[in-house]
């Protein structure tokens, strides 16, 4: 019989408890790689793109080929200099004109009889295939699983096409859990479900699985001239054939999660990147880009729009699943604050990365929310 002091899914009141989103933050999160842009935001000199995910509190700024992770805070009187992306030969305060290089050195200082020696902090990048990072952790070591599958992940000479920010209703940790598991996709995602082989749905065909780093590799419908489920997705695939002259793509998709909260997806001739940064237990910062390959927008200018209309039409039903189910799990956290998430039995194989980043979390959170005396409440990842 199951212990419940060791339960095999998360308490419902870690979706709503300010106390698990602090340990959170202070471990998994923490730990994180910390994605802050891809080259593409800044494709030439002078170019900048200021970070969301650190409340635009950074920028990013290339000067020639460089690429930097530059403080957006004046040294003077501590304001928020920018936002957004455009380009600048230099940062420019404008409460008072103090002005940066593109290094992030003082250039000037008015009124001041000689300009101060100061140095906007800034951080070290890792650049991965064009993707960059400001953690410390290994990145390329981490993301070596993604390097050897023999496919060209390189997004450098991508084009930025848009992106987005918006604050949305949910727990940070839903919308990872659905992107884990496959076992919903047949029955809201009929246009999605249609442009990959059924295999990835019903026998996660292509998946890798481990604590660091989880991605699936899907494969084409074998008839994916056609997508009787959706005319979007079906106008897109044809795109697709049209440049790829007939012949199905090597992938549909490469989807890929990485530590915990950063999701790096390819698709044909298309590169996104997806974060969710909790600001609340029930609100949740998103931050999205789309990127495009050259080649693709030569041959075909439409082809950004009929890519994100298929794409949008499975992320609307993904968030409304992501809005039902933070509704679901506070009523059922109101009718039973003990309550655990759900049936306890993950569906094998198709929800075993969602078993995976559950385990991860009950074992790297419950110990910062144990009770002194209570062996037990860590283990079963219960709240003081």
């Amino acid at each position: 019989m199951h212990d419940p002091e060791s339960p095999r899914t998360l308490p419902v009141s870690w979706y709503s408890d300010p106390a698990v989103l602090e340990a959170e933050r202070r471990t998994v999160l923490a730990a994180g790689p910390q994605y802050v842009g891809s080259v593409p935001m800044v494709p030439e000199h002078g170019w900048f793109r200021t970070v969301p995910q650190r409340d635009h509190g950074e920028v990013l700024v290339r000067e020639g080929e460089r690429v930097r992770l530059v403080s957006n805070v004046c040294l003077h009187r501590g304001f928020l200099m920018t936002k957004g992306r455009g380009r600048k030969k230099a940062i420019v305060c404008p409460m008072h004109r103090w002005s940066y290089d593109l290094a992030g050195g003082l250039l000037k200082a008015p009124h001041y009889p000689e300009t101060p020696c100061l140095h906007l902090p800034r951080r070290d990048l890792q650049d991965w295939n064009g993707i960059l990072f400001a953690g410390g952790q290994d990145v390329a070591g981490e993301l070596a699983p993604l390097s050897g599958l023999g496919l060209d992940l390189d997004v450098r000479n991508y084009v930025l096409e848009a992106t987005e920010e918006e604050e949305q209703p949910f727990n940070w940790k839903i919308p990872i859990e659905v992107l884990l598991e496959n076992y919903h996709a047949p029955y809201i995602h009929p246009g999605f479900t249609r442009f990959a082989d059924p295999a990835t749905w019903l026998g996660n065909d292509g998946a890798f699985d481990s604590e660091l780093l989880m991605f699936q590799v899907m494969r084409p419908h074998p008839d994916f001239a056609h997508n009787p489920a959706s005319r979007a997705f079906e106008e897109w695939q044809r795109a697709i054939l049209e440049l790829t002259g007939g012949q199905p793509p090597r992938f549909a998709a490469v989807i890929a999660l990485y530590r915990h909260n950063t999701i790096i997806e390819w698709w044909p001739f298309t590169f996104q990147v997806t974060t969710y940064v909790p600001r609340s237990p029930g609100v949740t910062l998103m931050t999205r880009e789309f990127c495009f390959d050259p080649r693709a927008l030569v041959a075909m200018p439409e082809y950004p729009e009929l890519a994100r209309a298929a794409w949008y039409e499975t992320q609307r039903q993904d968030e409304e699943a992501h809005a039902s189910l933070q509704v679901g799990r506070a009523l059922a956290h109101r009718r039973d604050p003990h309550a655990l998430t759900g049936y306890e039995v993950y569906q094998s194989p198709m929800e075993d990365s969602v078993q995976l980043f559950h385990s991860m979390l009950i074992r790297d959170v419950s110990p910062h929310l144990a009770v002194p005396g209570r062996a037990g409440a860590a283990r079963a990842g219960a709240l003081p």
